[in-house]
């Protein structure tokens, strides 16, 4: 189930990305054994640091800084539009399934979803501010 609960979380926090873009996600356990990821760290806890790119090729070195920031502005739109979808999803709760990125069918119990919400809505606090 971690694995599922990791490529979901991830697929969310990148969308469909490209790589003038990166982030961090922090993997981290709490005292009951429950794998948490999140964009900030939490203090006292060993953690995972995840670099999270969206895979796509380095801008050209030939850009100007206009360029440059034109395409992080318009990767930074995919992320909103992209969290957005995603917060929608979640909190219809009509859909009982999901599919992680191999295909699977994941269900999540009240507290996972929970989780994913607050983490998907923090999401869109970045992404589309």
């Amino acid at each position: 189930m971690e694995r599922l609960i990791t490529a979901i979380v991830l697929a969310l926090a990148i969308g469909s990305a490209g790589n003038a873009f990166a982030t961090e996600v922090y993997r981290w356990t709490d005292d009951e054994g429950q794998v948490h990821y999140t964009s900030t760290p939490p203090s006292g806890r060993d953690i995972t640091v995840i670099k999270v790119t969206d895979g796509g090729g380095s801008p050209a070195s030939s850009s100007s800084d206009a360029a440059v920031e034109d395409e992080a502005v318009a990767q930074r739109r995919q992320h909103c539009e992209t969290a957005r979808h995603n917060l929608e999803l979640l909190e219809d709760e009509r859909i009982e399934t999901f599919l992680d990125a191999d295909g699977a069918t994941v269900r999540f119990d009240a507290d996972e979803r929970a989780a994913l919400l607050a983490e998907t809505q923090a999401q869109v606090q970045y992404f589309c501010r």
